[in-house]
């Protein structure tokens, strides 16, 4: 899910058919990165950690290193859909919240 709304958030069938062969490779990077440290947090906490400890998972050192790699995420998502929305003006308003929308929230 974390890769397909950054390939949205990069334009990808929004804008252009492609994504560079700079981007594709560093999407691979990235979730072949996330899905290895979401693994390594799961069984970290299983193998290390005692329920008795610790009240709750994210205040555990694999719940921190968790919590930083989804902030990456959510940064990555941010930089590309800024990227997107400076390069393709034609698009912008795919990016952009609609005054309707915000009077409903």
């Amino acid at each position: 899910m974390v890769i397909l709304l950054v390939l949205l958030a990069k334009g990808w069938t929004i804008v252009r058919r492609k994504i560079s062969v700079g981007g594709r490779i560093k999407l691979a990077v990235f979730g072949t990165a996330y899905f290895m440290s979401s693994l390594t947090v799961v069984a970290w906490r299983f193998k290390k950690v005692r329920n008795d400890e610790i009240l709750y998972f994210y205040q555990s050192a694999p719940g921190v290193m968790f919590i930083i790699v989804r902030f990456l995420a959510v940064g990555w998502f941010n930089f590309a859909a800024n990227t997107t929305r400076k390069q393709f003006k034609s698009k912008r308003r795919f990016y952009k919240v609609s005054e309707r929308s915000e009077r409903a929230l």
